[in-house]
């Protein structure tokens, strides 16, 4: 969808290798070459036009973005350690969110630390996250168990349907309000489809082992 609407995009594929690797030593061609951190995707939305405006664009705009797909099956995160008075839904993607950008973080510290890095100090492979989204910020695009989905999944859905509905009404007669509200619904409906099915596929299918 993000190549539809005209969005940059590619894999996570050799964003941390060139910093991980000894270039000097051996090539991608290589066996020994390592991957190190495997982002799932990147958003580059560097080359969108300032007047955007949007969640999406105050997300995406003007960064390239490292981006985290994960999931969170029904147990105990829905049941343990909510705000009060919080619904368990909203919270659980919410916090799972979060929880990506840290552990990113973490593992470059890590992977840094093993390479001679001192303590207190940003080695190479953090300082290449922090190149990327808003202050270094990895985004984890979250499914609840419940079908429901994080912020960043929306601020996303925001972008595209912004991009598509600027594009849009170049050649149609129809307020950016009403198409964007259009391209949003659309979104929204699909990607809500998609989450239901996927969860509903896996339980189908697990459910066959335990007969």
């Amino acid at each position: 969808m993000l190549r539809k609407a005209g969005i940059a995009n590619s894999t996570g594929k050799d964003v941390f290798s060139h910093v991980v690797n000894d270039t000097s030593t051996h090539s991608a061609a290589d066996d020994r070459w390592r991957q190190g951190i495997l982002p799932d995707a990147v958003v580059d939305g560097k080359n969108l036009p300032a007047s955007y405006l949007g969640a999406g664009m105050a997300r995406f705009g003007g960064v390239a973005s490292l981006i985290d797909f994960k999931t969170v099956a029904p147990g105990t995160r829905y049941e343990q350690n909510l705000p009060a008075g919080r619904s368990p839904f909203g919270a659980v993607v919410e916090q799972r969110q979060s929880d990506v950008n840290r552990d990113y973080h973490q593992t470059a510290k890590k992977m840094d630390a093993a390479r001679g890095t001192p303590p207190d100090t940003i080695g190479p492979i953090e300082l290449e996250m922090n190149t990327y989204g808003h202050d270094g910020k990895v985004l984890g695009l979250v499914l609840g168990a419940y079908g429901e989905f994080s912020q960043g999944v929306y601020e996303l859905a925001d972008l595209i349907a912004t991009k598509r509905a600027h594009d849009f009404c170049e050649l149609n007669n129809m307020s950016l309000k009403q198409a964007k509200s259009m391209f949003t619904r659309s979104l929204h409906r699909k990607w809500g489809l998609y989450a239901h099915r996927g969860w509903a596929i896996m339980v189908h299918q697990r459910s066959r082992h335990l007969s």
